[in-house]
């Protein structure tokens, strides 16, 4: 029906929304460090209990 595609149309473009800001945020990091790309180590984050 007209209501479920409404629904699912609105909630797609939220989250193709907050993929757009979060590339955003991305490409704004990169300008000002390109290096990062490639040298930037990130350690995952432990869970509860791990160490």
């Amino acid at each position: 029906t007209y209501d479920d595609i409404k629904a699912s149309l609105m909630q797609n473009l939220e989250l193709f929304k907050r993929v757009l800001i979060e590339s955003n945020i991305l490409i704004e990091n990169l300008q000002n460090s390109p290096a990062d790309l490639i040298f930037k180590e990130t350690k995952p984050k432990l869970g509860p209990g791990e160490k």
